[in-house]
């Protein structure tokens, strides 16, 4: 594989990750799971640390679902 299109598999596997954390953060709060819970919920499903969690909560429970 070209370098360009590792960069491109790894950017498309990043914006789907992106889009599941999106939604698993939308459906959690549509079930009205707590703020703290769903941010470890983050941390257990996606491997992210606390402060990236926390950073992708605040940025999509303020956008509406599509």
């Amino acid at each position: 594989m070209t370098l360009v299109g590792q960069m491109l598999m790894e950017e498309g596997y990043q914006r789907g990750k992106e889009k599941g954390i999106q939604v698993f953060i939308q459906d959690n709060i549509s079930e009205n799971i707590p703020k703290q819970r769903i941010i470890q919920k983050l941390q257990a499903n996606f491997s992210l640390m606390e402060e990236e969690a926390i950073n992708y909560y605040t940025i999509f429970s303020k956008q509406t679902p599509n």
